[in-house]
């Protein structure tokens, strides 16, 4: 009985070739979860920026021009303010996607995330460090 497979193939993955690390830009406000976060990425041969303060958050987008942004969604104590923020990014850096850290976020805020350009976001009480990569990984099909 003949059998049909359906293989989708990368090129990169047959040859030898050297493919460059994808950027991540990780801004979480807590120093243990930043170095938690990286250490995750970079285990998995992701390059790294890491952005504790909020004001130095769009001088590193720029200086590291990164693939994906990992953000807390409590960075600031009004979701106005980030809601604020997330609208300017999408306006000034379109190019890239979005994912939103946090817990005790309601639907309805998680949804407003979405509506603003957020493409996944984790809740903290429900999922493991280890989620960061495989959603990076979904989303930079790497």
């Amino acid at each position: 009985m003949p059998y049909i497979f359906k293989q989708k193939l990368d090129i990169s993955h047959l040859v030898n070739l050297q493919q460059p690390a994808h950027r991540i830009l990780v801004a979480e406000p807590e120093q243990y979860l930043l170095a938690l976060y990286a250490s995750y990425l970079r285990a998995h041969n992701y390059e790294v920026a890491q952005c504790q303060e909020l004001e130095f958050l769009e001088g590193s987008l720029k200086n590291f021009a990164p693939h994906l942004l990992i953000i807390n969604a409590h960075f600031f104590a009004d979701f106005h303010r980030l809601a604020g923020l997330l609208k300017n990014l999408k306006s000034e850096f379109a190019h890239f996607p979005i994912i939103s850290l946090g817990d005790n976020l309601s639907g309805e805020m998680v949804k407003q995330l979405m509506e603003l350009g957020v493409v996944s976001h984790i809740d903290r009480r429900f999922s493991r460090p280890g989620d960061i990569v495989s959603i990076a990984k979904n989303l930079l099909k790497y």
